[in-house]
């Protein structure tokens, strides 16, 4: 697994030796960085979503023992 911290570390380090008078914003190192953590959101998403749908019915038969006050704000939090 990669360690996010030290990710962020060495491409911080890039840009501030290789870039230093070069907008980032237009950087194609960005763009790859952007476009590999886009692709890390979505592999991971799809998992994360099946994850709370399986809690969700494993625990929707204990949300009437719950009471009212805190179903209500529940609800209102999510």
């Amino acid at each position: 697994m990669i360690d996010e911290e030290k990710l962020m570390e060495a491409v911080m380090a890039l840009f501030q030796t290789h870039f230093q008078s070069y907008s980032i914003y237009s950087s194609s190192l960005l763009k790859a960085v952007a476009g590999w953590l886009g692709q890390q959101f979505n592999a991971a998403n799809g998992t994360i979503s099946h994850r709370v749908e399986g809690f969700k019915a494993q625990h929707i038969e204990h949300i009437t023992n719950l009471p009212p006050t805190i179903f209500l704000m529940f609800l209102k939090v999510h």
